[in-house]
């Protein structure tokens, strides 16, 4: 395994997270190795000059009804295209639905803030879910 790398999700599925539209998914870190990479409350500082491997994978709850939900990663508060992933919950109060998403990030001169968040119009309840960073070179 690489000297830099992380990874981090919610720590209780059983107690789902409460994501407003737009919000950024709280994560707590699992595992950290070197300090090319860190995270504070879902906001994942990357070190300048870098270029990251990215995976996610987040499940989002039903609330009683049908309704979209989707997620995308996020640089510097803009989403990074092609991260973005949609569907449907169903109403059962026990439906989920799986969403997630890659990319290959290169910083510039200067550090960079990933974040994972709630791209739909909606508050979505977010269960086990994590995201997977590793410094490449």
């Amino acid at each position: 395994m690489t000297a830099n790398n992380l990874v981090a999700g919610i720590t209780s599925a059983a107690i789902p997270e409460i994501v407003p539209a737009g919000g950024i998914v709280s994560i707590d870190t699992f595992k950290q190795n070197g300090t090319a990479i860190t995270n504070t409350n879902g906001n994942i500082t990357l070190a300048a000059n870098q270029t990251y491997s990215v995976v996610y994978k987040a499940n989002v709850g039903s609330q009683g009804v049908s309704m979209g939900v989707s997620t995308g990663l996020f640089l510097n508060g803009s989403i990074i295209p092609g991260t973005n992933s949609a569907g449907t919950v169903g109403s059962n109060v026990n439906d989920s639905f799986a969403l997630s998403g890659n990319t290959i990030i290169t910083t510039d001169s200067t550090a960079d803030i990933l974040t994972l968040r709630n791209t739909s119009g909606a508050t979505e309840l977010f269960g086990a879910s994590s995201i997977s960073v590793i410094k490449l070179a």
